[in-house]
């Protein structure tokens, strides 16, 4: 199984509710497709991340990950990080091109 993130932005005015909706649209979602698995969230320093557990390859789960945050109208806010093993780091998926620090 891979390990997938969602990473979504907060601060002073962030709606947590909508970001508890997020995450349980994704795992109602998942849990009806029975392909991927949302193993819980947690809220760091200026974000909230949503673990997700994918089978591989994980690109059809990033894939709906995508078409999800798109209809949920955050995916212009959202980081999707996939962590690689080799490196012990997540490396950011989407959006590509990001190139910044990725931090959980």
């Amino acid at each position: 199984m891979d390990r997938l993130v969602v990473q979504l932005p907060i601060d002073g005015e962030t709606d947590f509710d909508m970001l508890l909706h997020v995450e349980e649209t994704l795992s109602r979602t998942f849990g009806l497709e029975g392909y991927a698995q949302v193993d819980g969230h947690e809220i760091g320093e200026d974000r909230f991340n949503i673990l997700i557990l994918a089978p591989r390859p994980s690109e059809p789960t990033l894939a709906r990950i995508e078409q999800l945050l798109g209809g949920l109208g955050v995916l212009p806010i959202a980081l999707v990080a996939s962590f690689r093993p080799a490196t012990a780091s997540y490396e950011v998926v989407y959006p590509t091109g990001f190139a910044d620090k990725f931090m959980i």
